[in-house]
């Protein structure tokens, strides 16, 4: 976990409009990446000791507790939440397939913020996460599969209003009215568009600094809110490396979706020499494998720094004393294209992704923008 505090006494009052709390570092950049693309100044903490710079405009961080013990999640978050001023915007990122702890972490935080109206809204549509009737139904790679969101949240003690997409603009801000400021509960919003989040937002106007609680589609949707007249920092963007340099894949993620994207990459392997895949395993030897893979190679010297899997992207940032990201751009839905911020590779572009997305030409799509093969060597079987 990392500190919210910033630089900005020296150099001003802060910018800071908004705070977001993941569970792990690939949920706190791809839920960032909706506002970065849209010109605000978007930065993630990675070390304990990471600082935001004075012009950043939306912060976020990891509590580091999908693989944590139960009971331990409310501590955690007590302690992340305790450094953010309680009248501050916040966002609490989810698993957008309900991975590792989220709902304990649902019920923590609006136990924690129990004065706001807690809204809850995971929908995701364009990576296959859709809610309907309180049923997620999730789509991708490795199958269909749904999970029953009403009953799990009530088994953490709370009182669930379920609000379907079904209803008018008008309609949804009477509901949510009627709903706002009910201790112990919890607002649950379907939606099967990107278009019912956008929605849901607008709607939720008249609130008093709700507590947002969604995946990246709901952070796309309160990022267009905030963009709308914004005096922002505009991203800078990287030009196409049309060079020889490394591109480093660090794998941990055994996700089917991973593994097949993996594989599909590998059939190509032999036409990008520049390319590595490291396969990160859990544990101390993670360490010196990442350091192995980088020796003798200098920021001027990697394209990109790709990693997916939370766990991964921590071991991999630990060793290559990366403090922070600045995120630019989304390369993909649910893939954040940041720079890095500290250590030797400062200003190296990285990717991350979560386990579960992409298509299966992902890490190929990849390879097609930063390790471009030689112009003799065709691209159409990419």
């Amino acid at each position: 976990m990392i500190s919210t505090h910033d630089r900005s006494s020296a150099d001003g009052p802060s910018s800071l409009q908004l705070v977001m709390l993941a569970d792990d570092l690939t949920g706190a950049c791809d839920a960032a990446a909706p506002f970065a693309m849209r010109g605000l100044r978007t930065e993630v903490g990675i070390a304990r000791n990471a600082t935001r710079s004075s012009e950043c405009q939306v912060w976020s961080c990891s509590s580091e507790s999908r693989e944590a013990n139960a009971s331990s999640v409310e501590p955690m978050l007590a302690r992340v939440l305790g450094r953010i001023p309680p009248a501050a915007a916040f966002f609490k990122k989810v698993d957008s397939v309900f991975r590792g702890n989220t709902f304990a972490e649902v019920a923590s935080v609006r136990r924690l913020r129990p004065e706001r109206t807690a809204i809850l809204a995971p929908a995701f549509p364009a990576a296959g996460r859709l809610v309907k009737d309180g049923v997620l139904e999730i789509q991708d790679l490795s199958g269909t599969r749904s999970l029953r969101l009403i009953e799990k949240l009530r088994d953490q003690g709370l009182t669930v209003h379920h609000i379907t997409a079904s209803c008018d603009a008008d309609e949804l801000r009477c509901q949510l009215a009627d709903d706002a400021g009910s201790e112990g509960s919890v607002i649950l919003y379907d939606a099967t568009v990107q278009l019912h989040l956008d929605a849901l937002v607008n709607a939720a106007d008249a609130l008093e600094a709700p507590l947002w609680i969604g995946s990246a589609g709901l952070a796309h949707a309160i990022a267009e809110s905030f963009s709308s007249g914004s005096t922002a920092i505009e991203p800078r963007v990287d030009t196409l490396p049309q060079t020889t340099n490394a591109l480093l894949y660090f794998v941990g993620s055994t996700h089917p979706v991973t593994r097949a994207q993996v594989e599909a990459l590998a059939q190509h392997r032999e036409r990008m020499p520049n390319i590595q895949v490291i396969d990160v395993p859990r544990g101390p030897a993670a360490r010196d494998l990442i350091l192995d893979a980088v020796w003798g190679l200098r920021s001027e010297t990697i394209s990109c720094l790709f990693v997916t899997g939370g766990d991964t992207a921590s071991a991999v940032f630990a060793a290559l004393g990366i403090t922070a990201l600045r995120v630019v751009d989304e390369f993909a839905p649910g893939l954040p294209h940041c720079h890095a911020i500290g250590g030797r590779f400062d200003g190296v572009p990285v990717l991350l992704k979560s386990g579960g997305f992409g298509e299966a030409s992902g890490l190929c799509d990849i390879a097609e923008r930063f390790a471009p093969m030689p112009a003799h060597v065709g691209r159409s079987s990419l």
